[in-house]
């Protein structure tokens, strides 16, 4: 016996609806297979669903749009930081600066070596860290360093942050979304389970293939390998393609 398969992707779920949906329009209530309360239901839920999943990939879209920008501006403000550094380093060696001064820059740990970047956390605070050093040395009366300027290096870093922040709220959206219709799933599969029950129960004491009835209303259902195999036979048979010797074997 063929088995009845729920659909498992959005589209499919769609679809199955948008089959009952259609199959209603036109029908007296009588004639429906399913009841008013679950028309009612499916008139509400699917084109609630549907806009979920426009909302879902609209956000997903311009997430990964977006994404691209922050990279640019993650890597560049990763090479203006490390430029600095690199300036404020041969200052020393050249003796223009002191070695303490890089105790303004929090970088007296690390000495002469460049500080790690290479993460979004370690970029944020070596950026505040670095920027504010340099503009406390200034304050105090320093020369300010230049190619680059501490000011060029405040954009640069000023611009990936607001990146940084931008994607973390696309990302929230896009989740938001996702878990929306996530749970909108649970709904649609339960309504739609339910109507091809009330579908299958309406159509027990009618004529003719019950299967094909109900599949009109988007029941879908799988057949084994070995049905697919007889039923194609029948199918033949019933179109006189398959001899009479033939047929009274299969059947």
């Amino acid at each position: 016996m063929p088995y009845r398969r729920l659909p498992n992707t959005d589209k499919a779920r769609i679809r199955v609806m948008k089959k009952a949906l259609n199959k209603s329009n036109g029908l007296h209530p009588n004639l429906l297979a399913f009841s008013q309360k679950n028309l009612v239901l499916l008139r509400t839920i699917l084109p609630r669903y549907e806009q979920a999943i426009i909302h879902q990939r609209q956000a997903y879209q311009i997430q990964i749009k977006e994404n691209k920008k922050y990279i640019e501006h993650q890597k560049s403000a990763q090479l203006y930081l490390s430029h600095f550094v690199q300036v404020l380093n041969f200052t020393i060696i050249r003796n223009e600066l002191s070695e303490k001064v890089l105790s303004l820059y929090a970088l007296d740990e690390i000495g002469k070596k460049l500080p790690n970047l290479n993460t979004e956390k370690l970029l944020l605070e070596w950026g505040e860290k670095i920027i504010f050093g340099e503009t406390t040395r200034i304050h105090q009366g320093g020369v300010p360093i230049s190619n680059p300027k501490i000011s060029m290096v405040n954009v640069k870093f000023s611009t990936f942050k607001d990146s940084f922040f931008y994607q973390k709220k696309l990302q929230e959206t896009t989740l938001r979304t996702q878990k929306k219709v996530s749970s909108m799933r649970q709904d649609c599969d339960k309504l739609i389970q339910t109507i091809w029950n009330e579908v299958e129960i309406f159509h027990e004491s009618a004529s003719g293939d019950k299967r094909k009835l109900s599949e009109e209303y988007g029941v879908t259902y799988v057949y084994r390998k070995h049905e697919k195999i007889r039923r194609s036979h029948s199918m033949a048979i019933s179109a006189g393609l398959i001899g009479t010797a033939t047929a009274r074997i299969i059947t």
